[in-house]
């Protein structure tokens, strides 16, 4: 994935701001307005809501040249869905809606980048919709396992349950279930399903 900002001309930099937030700090709370583009300079966030019963729900995790915003800013509704939440020390460039205009007019390169990552966050969202859409653990897990070429390698059971939408325990569950079925193979965290 390009990085963003690295398209920009030199006068297209000075209509960029910085801003930069502590582990843990919110940068935006649930429901207020988008107002810019914003691309993570360093660090991560993830963009967290919450279940009536107080279950976490991760939209999405926030890298190094990761954007957000980008599906909200030109949005009839363009209001947080979740909290942006500091998962360590981060530095963000935003961009507002006029500047990101004015760029996009005037940047061929950024254009057709700025499309590119629109389309892919457009791929993910339809993706997160259908593994949610099914009802039992084990079959988001196998709809999961296909999308990723049947192998997938898990930063932590946490992160992968949120892939699911599901909680920490069903998913250990699951994996010691299909581990012992011999249905998967789980070797450094990577998973593979057995054909």
């Amino acid at each position: 994935m390009a990085n963003l900002l690295e398209l920009l001309t030199q006068e297209e930099r000075k209509l960029i701001n910085s801003s930069t937030y502590e582990k843990d700090q919110i940068i935006f709370h649930e429901d207020s307005l988008c107002e810019n583009l914003g691309i993570i300079v360093t660090g991560s966030a993830s963009i967290i809501s919450y279940s009536f019963e107080g279950q976490n729900i991760l939209f999405r995790t926030l890298q190094k040249h990761d954007t957000f915003g980008e599906n909200l800013i030109f949005s009839k509704n363009p209001f947080y869905k979740g909290n942006v939440i500091a998962t360590s020390k981060v530095k963000i460039a935003f961009v507002s809606k006029n500047n990101l205009i004015k760029i996009l007019q005037e940047n061929k390169n950024f254009l057709i980048e700025f499309l590119n990552l629109t389309s892919e966050f457009a791929k993910e969202l339809n993706s997160k919709i259908k593994i949610l859409s099914f009802t039992n653990a084990e079959e988001r897990f196998y709809y999961f396992m296909h999308e990723h070429k049947n192998d997938y390698v898990m930063k932590n059971i946490t992160s992968f349950s949120n892939e699911l939408g599901i909680t920490r325990e069903t998913l250990s569950r699951l994996l010691t279930k299909l581990e012992l079925d011999e249905k998967i193979i789980i070797l450094n965290k990577k998973i593979s399903l057995i054909e």
